[in-house]
C-alpha cells in the first residue's frame, strides 16, 4: 500500500492519470476508488471481474475503462457484451502489448488495436470511426 500512496501522490503532484490493475480484489478496490477524489482514474484491461461490479464503478467520477485485447477471448466476450452499453462512453482503447495477445495465435503487437476497436464496434453498435473519436475524446479529457 506504501507504493501505491507514493504513487497517488505523484499523479496529483504532476497531474496524470493512475492506471490502476487489480485482480481478486474487490469490494476493497471500490472502497480504495470512493476514497480517491480529484485523481483521473483508468481502470486498466476491463474485464469479467469487472462487471458484478459495474454499477459501483460507474458512479465514480473521472474513471474510465480500458479496453484491450481481452474482450475478444471466449472466456470474456459474453459478460463484456452485456454490459458494453453501460461503459461505451467512459472506454479507452489500450494495447497491453506485450502481455496480452489480441490473436490467441499471434504475438502481441500495438498494430493489432485495430482489431480491439473493430470488435469492440460490432458488440457495441458503435461505427468504427466514432469508436476511435470517443476514445480519442476520453484520452484528451484524461490528459489535460
Amino acid at each position: 500500500m506504501e507504493a501505491l500512496k507514493v504513487q497517488i501522490e505523484m499523479a496529483q503532484y504532476f497531474n496524470l492519470p493512475l492506471c490502476l490493475h487489480r485482480r481478486n480484489c474487490y469490494p476493497e478496490f471500490l472502497s480504495f476508488l470512493n476514497q480517491t477524489t480529484g485523481l483521473k482514474l483508468i481502470l486498466h484491461c476491463f474485464n469479467k471481474e469487472d462487471v458484478p461490479y459495474l454499477n459501483e464503478l460507474i458512479k465514480i467520477k473521472n474513471l474510465w475503462f480500458g479496453i484491450n485485447g481481452i474482450i475478444k477471448r471466449k472466456s470474456e466476450k459474453r459478460e463484456i457484451s452485456k454490459v458494453v452499453d453501460k461503459i461505451k462512453s467512459q472506454i479507452v482503447f489500450e494495447t497491453d502489448t506485450p502481455y496480452i495477445s489480441i490473436e490467441d495465435d499471434n504475438p502481441p503487437l500495438p498494430s493489432q488495436i485495430t482489431h480491439v476497436i473493430e470488435f469492440f464496434s460490432s458488440i457495441s453498435g458503435i461505427e468504427v470511426s466514432e469508436a476511435i473519436k470517443l476514445s480519442t475524446s476520453n484520452c484528451t479529457k484524461i490528459l489535460k
